[in-house]
């Protein structure tokens, strides 16, 4: 081994230092050095790295949990084209209580429950002023019609003269 390869230059001053020390005896700067064990470490996580942004997505999910997820999601979309909500509502409670007539039309071949009724609320210019979120908790069988009176959808702002009701969610029963 030559004694060029036991020496390095200071990044500093430019003097030849000897690769062992850890400061420049002449300038007193600090050499920095990647030792072995540094660069293992460094390989190391490059390899995780590209590890994960090679890794398939959502590997650990099993296709039968994927495949039952997914005929879910398809009749629920099914029904969801086949239902009809039909509505009529006042005030109540000194004109703070929406109370709404509500008829659900369910022509599809599956059974629903659990259907969350969202109400948007709007002024007389047009702006929606707020919204009431209520859930039925009864059954509503396929290819049937049913009626809900006087349902009581919460307060209600005292300068609204409109509102719109959709259905926002169910649970299908399969």
């Amino acid at each position: 081994m030559s004694s060029e390869s036991l020496f390095t230059e200071c990044k500093n001053c430019g003097k030849k230092i000897s690769k062992s020390i850890r400061a420049c005896p002449q300038c007193g700067t600090k050499q920095k050095k990647l030792t072995v064990i540094h660069w293992i470490g460094i390989v190391f996580l490059g390899f995780i790295i590209v590890s994960v942004i090679n890794a398939p997505e959502n590997s650990s999910i099993d296709t039968s949990v994927k495949t039952q997820k997914s005929f879910e999601d398809s009749v629920r979309e099914a029904v969801f084209k086949k239902l009809k909500l039909d509505f009529s509502w006042g005030k109540e409670g000194f004109g703070s209580i929406m109370i709404a007539n509500f008829a659900i039309v369910n022509n599809s071949e599956y059974d629903i429950k659990d259907i969350e009724i969202m109400c948007a609320h709007y002024a007389k210019s047009g702006t929606k002023i707020d919204s009431n979120e209520r859930k039925i908790y009864e059954i509503v069988k396929a290819n049937s019609t049913k009626s809900f009176a006087n349902f009581n959808m919460g307060f209600i702002h005292e300068q609204v003269i409109s509102s719109s009701c959709q259905i926002k969610d169910f649970t299908v029963i399969i």
